[in-house]
């Protein structure tokens, strides 16, 4: 066991390993590919294999791969229509491989083969898994066109022309043709990007996007771990680990009727259940000085330059700002930063247990021992002290909250707390989707469009506000069917944009967003509440009839009063505006008397 967990010993495994599935393939191929059909020779090794004899007679001085070489020159300068014949015969003998191999693969014996390989590959398969295929291409997906050489190639297949040759018969291609070629790729490309960009607005296309997007952040991470994190410190084993490798031997001896790794699984977890604390002591032990020798390695590591290039990597993978530096600046300046606590608030008392640590200096573990042997009796006194404690501080808050401070701090304090909320709630959904679509921008008005289409007309070296100055003097020059032409664009740009503020709020992962906001802002449940109340406060004037009739009779009042106030603001806007005007003062008077 220990030669196995050696350096030396992995090695030697991992290559007997190897070596017992060379042998088992090898094996099987003898054993069960013996009547497999071999697959044929195409057009140019038909057309070499005949002439070989010739052309060694003719060139007895020339080498094997020179006379091979002059044949090839020979097959690409012959005709098609001498070609076709062969090439005929050899797409015949293809057919009639391509059958007795789907014949052969069907048989007993291939299927044999299949299983001896498949058994000897397993313990490869799971060393090394293969990588992940991307995600299939929907229905519909616009296919990108070759590229002119690719598209020659297509054509020379079956010629039996290697890359080499393929290479030199294109730039054997007329200059004409060759340029008719790119021409023709390059207009289908225009057309391909312009239906990709149409496909790519439907649901399969933006679905497609996401998983592209996933796909690429998966093999980015992969690719990053194999890169960076050879050189990391290996997992230690816990104590059950170590319990199960030191007691598996015995499980056959004691236990013989017990077979299979399940069976042998669950009696060393009835082992490890029933040990006792001095049995599991030693393998404690070792699992704490493994623990802390792994976290000393990892703390090393961390501070490796191959680590700082993994987390660099995954911040490229993922997409989020770095602990340093811009993003973390980026993030304090959100929100509201936390409200400094004023001179008046009251301190929180502390607990019992440390308000006795506070009073009781020394070690922690001596405090802590002497907290024990107190007991119920001689903690009561301290648990007393803290109860009083904490009922003046409640005293003192509640009367701290009616100052002015704590007004205004625990508005601060409530509206930080929420920003709070909502930030972990956008941290968590952003993290859990790859591809999170953006809100879009609010569109320009005319006369921002207008601005930013002259801006580049004006002289060089004017200050902002004197370019400001001028653009709008250029604005109001310009005659109403001028103007109206800025205005219908941005009428336009306003259709999209709602168009695109639409989209936006009905996608799925934006709803999830705004669904789990709600839940932290409270969704409404306040109004309800206030519904409440106000039900209540109409049903009790019900009791006295006076009482009634003076509510309706205020009621009347100001229902007459509201009516009289919206018939004015209905036919004349300019008492609107200044009426909106002394409504705002009146409540900013309210408020400053208020806080005096």
């Amino acid at each position: 066991r220990l030669f196995r967990q050696s350096d030396e010993g992995k090695k030697f495994f991992r290559t007997k390993k190897q070596a017992l599935r060379t042998r088992t393939v090898v094996k099987a191929k003898f054993t069960y590919l013996k009547g497999m059909p071999k697959p044929p020779m195409d057009a140019l090794k038909m057309f070499m294999e005949k002439h070989m004899k010739e052309e060694k007679k003719a060139n007895p001085e020339l080498k094997g791969f020179e006379i091979s070489k002059k044949l090839r020159e020979k097959w690409l300068e012959m005709p098609e229509e001498e070609k076709k014949p062969l090439l005929d015969e050899a797409d015949k003998k293809k057919e009639e491989y391509e059958a007795a191999m789907a014949e052969f693969k069907a048989s007993e014996d291939f299927q044999k083969y299949t299983k001896a390989i498949r058994g000897s590959a397993k313990g490869k398969a799971k060393a090394k898994a293969a990588p992940q295929a991307g995600p299939k291409k929907p229905e519909g997906y616009p296919e990108k066109p070759q590229v002119a050489f690719r598209e020659f190639c297509s054509e020379k297949k079956g010629c039996g022309m290697d890359v080499g040759a393929l290479h030199r018969a294109w730039k054997e291609v007329p200059e004409e043709d060759r340029a008719a070629r790119e021409a023709k790729v390059k207009e289908a490309e225009v057309a391909w990007k312009l239906a990709l960009d149409d496909f790519d607005k439907t649901a399969a296309g933006k679905k497609y996007k996401r998983e592209i997007a996933a796909y690429e952040k998966r093999n980015k991470l992969a690719s990053a771990r194999s890169r960076f994190l050879t050189d990391a410190p290996k997992k230690y084993s816990n104590a059950y680990t170590l319990f199960c490798a030191a007691k598996r031997e015995t499980i056959a001896t004691d236990f013989p009727d017990i077979k299979g790794q399940g069976p042998t699984m669950v009696k060393l977890g009835e082992l490890w259940k029933n040990a006792t604390a001095e049995d599991k002591q030693p393998f404690l032990e070792v699992e704490a000085a493994s623990k802390k020798e792994y976290d000393e390695k990892m703390l090393e590591f961390h501070n490796s330059p191959n680590y700082k290039k993994f987390k660099a990597a995954e911040r490229s993978a993922t997409g989020r700002p770095s602990a340093k530096g811009k993003g973390k600046a980026v993030a304090k300046s959100s929100g509201p930063a936390a409200p400094e606590k004023p001179e008046g608030l009251p301190k929180k008392p502390l607990m019992a247990m440390l308000l006795f640590k506070v009073e009781n200096k020394g070690p922690l573990k001596e405090i802590n021992q002497k907290w024990i042997e107190l007991g119920a009796a001689g903690q009561a006194e301290w648990n007393k002290r803290a109860k009083e404690n904490q009922e003046q501080y409640e005293k003192d808050l509640k009367v701290f909250k009616t100052t002015d401070d704590g007004k205004k701090y625990f508005k601060l304090l409530g509206a930080f707390e929420k920003k709070g909320k909502e930030s972990k709630v956008r941290e968590r959904i952003l993290g859990q989707e790859t591809d999170m679509p953006k809100e879009p921008k609010r569109p320009q008005t005319a006369y921002f469009m207008f601005l930013g289409e002259k801006r580049k007309d004006l002289p060089p070296g004017l200050s902002g506000p004197e370019a400001a100055k001028q653009l709008a003097e250029f604005w109001n020059k310009l005659e109403p069917d001028d103007k109206k032409v800025w205005e219908d664009k941005a009428a336009e740009t306003k259709k999209e944009h709602e168009k695109a503020v639409e989209e936006y709020k009905n996608d799925p992962r934006v709803k999830k967003l705004d669904k789990a906001l709600k839940a932290v802002k409270g969704g409404g449940k306040p109004k309800k509440k206030a519904k409440v109340v106000k039900a209540k406060q109409s049903a009790k004037p019900t009791k006295s009839a006076p009482k009634k009739a003076a509510g309706s009779a205020a009621a009347g009042k100001g229902a007459a009063k509201a009516k009289a106030k919206a018939k004015d603001g209905k036919s004349d806007s300019d008492s609107d505006s200044d009426a909106m005007g002394s409504d705002s003062s009146n409540n900013s008077s309210s408020d400053d008397s208020d806080s005096d």
